[in-house]
C-alpha cells in the first residue's frame, strides 16, 4: 500500500508519507517528510505511529526506513535503530534504520 499526502492528514499538505513492499517482503517508510513550517507540532511522529500502525496491521514485525543522517536522532526516539554504513542519496548523508512492530494478534 502507498500513503499519500492529503489534506485530511494531521498537517495536511504539509506532509508525505508512504509505506512500500521491497521484493524480499521488507516494508519501508518511504518518502516521509513534514515541512519546515510544519515541524516541532508532533505530526511526524503522528506520521510515523501512523506508519507503524499501517504495517504492523499488513502482518509486518519491522519497519525500515533510509533517513537522512541529520535527523537520525528523531527517529533513534521513536525507538528506531541505524543499521549499515553512511551511503549518499541525492548528495545527501544517509543510514538505513530499522523498528520492531507489534503485530496486532486477533482472537477468535
Amino acid at each position: 500500500p502507498v500513503l499519500e499526502s492529503r489534506p485530511t492528514e494531521p498537517g495536511g499538505p504539509g506532509v508525505n508519507r508512504e509505506i512500500r513492499v521491497t521484493v524480499e517482503g521488507q516494508a519501508r517508510a518511504e518518502r516521509v517528510a513534514v515541512l519546515d513550517s510544519h515541524r516541532q507540532r508532533g505530526i511526524g511522529v503522528a506520521l510515523m505511529k501512523a506508519i507503524e500502525a499501517e504495517a504492523a496491521a499488513d502482518g509486518h514485525h519491522e519497519l525500515h526506513l533510509s533517513a537522512q543522517v541529520q535527523v537520525i536522532p528523531f527517529y533513534e526516539k521513536l525507538e528506531y535503530s541505524a543499521y549499515g554504513s553512511v551511503y549518499l542519496d541525492a548528495n545527501i548523508e544517509h543510514r538505513m534504520m530499522y523498528r520492531l512492530l507489534s503485530v496486532p494478534t486477533h482472537q477468535h
